[in-house]
């Protein structure tokens, strides 16, 4: 069986864009000879996208997209992360009754729709707000050149389920699917890669399938937070080994062949380098994300960006090391004169200023002023 991973970087609510990088996603695979393709979870209306899951015109045009997508599929399977909705159905509040769904389709048609179980609802997780949860988990059977296969859909939290009651992976497993697929899209922090390898293992060395984890990549604005997401989209083998990992930070289509006869050369995991990987992950954020707005200041995440007048901000935050803002600095500052550093009402002023000079020194640049955002 052959499996491509489609790590995209889906724009929050651009449903169009979005379908084109999918369908052109879905001719890469089918040129490359893929049985299956798989997307991210949420791939086509984009993860972070607040109110637009409770507007019934955005639902409907998700749902078309898809079915365009599914029509697009001919000759091979895709899965595509999307929005499941039951019109007819209404939430104690009055709401329609929504879905973080992966959509199972091929020829046109849409031979499953995969509901999201496990609805995460902490840090910057808001699912249990605008979704129901799954209360059935099948596998489906889908074509593939050496006959037919069973695929088990689950979708990002349902793998991280030891907190929970309901195991989707290992019912998927027990009902006899052959290939485990998990959807993602899972934000980065130094050492997720370990942890996201620590916890598949932990799967695999019970139910001995195959699995296929699919991230998303680029960064999402929640209202609150800018959230990188890294990608690194892996496949294990039957045995548990890892076989093949996307790049991280950028997109990606994956190509692998799950084959018992022959398997796979296991693959080691990387280390973990935190300062080069924040570096990566703020560089990447700040060339996909957009500037806050002018009237919302105060996000207390590390956020650099181009605020004309030649001049850089940073919002600073302790948690984050001078060493990669002074990196990312240096990346954005290499055609700017000078910078400005505002930071939120609980940092010590005098910290403040010493950090811009020290800054100012590393990238050789002249400090114009520290400021509060009011002055600014």
């Amino acid at each position: 069986m052959r499996i491509a991973l489609a790590q995209l970087n889906p724009t929050s609510g651009d449903i169009n864009g979005n379908a084109a990088k999918i369908i052109d996603a879905i001719d890469q695979a089918s040129a490359a000879g893929a049985d299956l393709v798989v997307t991210p979870e949420m791939a086509l209306p984009g993860y972070c996208i607040g109110d637009l899951v409770e507007d019934e015109g955005f639902l409907a045009a998700n749902e078309i997209a898809m079915r365009r997508i599914a029509d697009h599929a001919r000759g091979i399977t895709a899965v595509v992360g999307f929005i499941d909705f039951n019109a007819s159905a209404r939430n104690e509040s009055g709401a329609i009754r929504r879905y973080n769904a992966a959509a199972v389709v091929r020829d046109g048609q849409v031979l499953q729709r995969a509901h999201k179980t496990l609805l995460p609802s902490y840090r910057y997780f808001d699912d249990k707000r605008f979704f129901v949860p799954g209360d059935t988990r099948e596998p489906v059977t889908i074509p593939i050149k050496a006959g037919d296969v069973r695929i088990g859909v689950s979708i990002c939290e349902d793998l991280w389920d030891e907190f929970y009651r309901i195991k989707p992976l290992a019912e998927l497993a027990a009902k006899g699917a052959d290939v485990l697929l998990n959807l993602n899209a899972s934000p980065f922090c130094p050492g997720k890669r370990q942890e996201r390898d620590d916890i598949i293992r932990r799967h695999l060395a019970d139910v001995r399938k195959p699995l296929v984890y699919i991230n998303t990549t680029g960064a999402a604005d929640n209202g609150k937070n800018i959230i990188p997401f890294d990608g690194e989209s892996q496949v294990y083998d039957a045995a548990g080994r890892l076989v093949a990992i996307g790049r991280q930070f950028e997109e990606d289509l994956l190509v692998v062949d799950l084959d018992p006869s022959r398997p796979a050369t296991p693959l080691e995991l990387p280390a973990t380098e935190p300062v080069r990987e924040m570096y990566d992950a703020l560089v990447m954020s700040l060339r996909v994300s957009k500037a806050p707005p002018d009237d919302a200041p105060g996000r207390y995440e590390v956020y650099l960006s181009s605020v004309g007048e030649a001049t850089l901000a940073f919002e600073l935050r302790d948690s984050v090391s001078n060493e990669v803002l002074a990196r990312v600095a240096d990346r954005r500052a290499a055609e700017q004169e000078g910078f400005a550093t505002p930071a939120n009402s609980v940092t010590v002023w005098s910290e403040v200023r010493q950090l811009a000079r020290s800054w100012a020194s590393l990238l050789r640049k002249r400090l114009d002023a520290v400021t509060s955002v009011g002055e600014m």
